[in-house]
C-alpha cells in the first residue's frame, strides 16, 4: 500500500513537472511569434524609411537643378528713400546717381540680379534677411529670416554682421561674423552678391 501510494506521488510530481514544461514550451512559442511579428514591422519601418530617403533625396535633386536653372534670388529694397532703378550698364548707374537723394551715401550693388540694383545705405541701422521687416529683403531659402545687419556710422564706415545666420556671411569669399566694410569689396548673402561702394560718386 505504501508502495503504490509512493508511485502514485511520483506519477503526479511526473505529471505537474510536465504540464509546467508545456507552459514553457507554450510561452516560448507565443514569445518567438511576438518577436517574429515585431522583426518583420521594424522591417518594414526600414523600407519605409528608405522610400522617404530616397524621396528626399530626389526631392533635393529637383531643388538643386530649379536652384541652377534660375537667374538667382529675388531681392527686395524695403528703403523708401533710396532708388530701385535697374540700369543695365554701370557707366548709366553712375549717371543716374545724382538723381538719388542718397547719392552721397555708401552703397551696395547686387550682382545677382538680373541687372546691376544699387541700394543706396541712408540709414544708420540696415537689416538684411528673408523676412518682410528686413530693409534688403532676400526671397530665398539659403537666407535666414534676419540674416546680417549693416551700421553706417557719421563718418560714412559701414560695418557688416553676421546675426546668427545658418549659412554666414562672406566678405571677399571670407566667412565673417564682424567685418569693416571698403570699397570695392564683394558681400555675399546666400547666393546673393553685392559689392560694396563706400559713396555713390565712385
Amino acid at each position: 500500500m505504501v508502495a503504490q501510494r509512493a508511485a502514485q506521488v511520483q506519477a503526479e510530481a511526473v505529471s505537474s513537472e510536465l504540464e509546467a514544461a508545456r507552459k514553457e514550451i507554450a510561452d516560448a512559442r507565443a514569445q518567438l511569434e511576438q518577436a517574429r511579428t515585431d522583426a518583420a514591422r521594424m522591417e518594414q519601418v526600414l523600407v519605409d524609411k528608405d522610400r522617404a530617403v530616397a524621396a528626399r533625396d530626389e526631392r533635393i535633386r529637383t531643388l538643386q537643378l530649379e536652384i541652377q536653372q534660375r537667374p538667382g534670388a529675388i531681392v527686395h529694397l524695403n528703403l523708401p528713400d533710396a532708388s530701385r532703378q535697374a540700369p543695365d550698364q554701370k557707366t548709366v548707374l553712375r549717371a543716374d546717381v545724382a538723381k538719388d537723394p542718397g547719392a552721397g551715401a555708401p552703397a551696395l550693388i547686387c550682382l545677382t540680379s538680373d541687372g546691376p540694383r544699387r541700394f543706396a545705405l541712408v540709414k544708420g541701422t540696415i537689416t538684411i534677411g528673408r523676412s518682410a521687416s528686413c530693409d534688403i529683403q532676400i526671397l530665398t531659402h539659403f537666407v535666414s529670416r534676419e540674416h546680417a545687419r549693416l551700421t553706417v556710422s557719421t563718418r560714412g564706415g559701414v560695418v557688416i554682421e553676421d546675426l546668427g545666420s545658418t549659412n554666414g556671411v562672406f566678405v571677399n569669399s571670407v566667412r565673417v561674423d564682424r567685418h569693416e566694410l571698403h570699397h570695392g569689396d564683394v558681400v555675399t548673402v546666400g547666393e546673393s552678391q553685392f559689392r560694396f561702394l563706400e559713396t555713390m560718386a565712385h
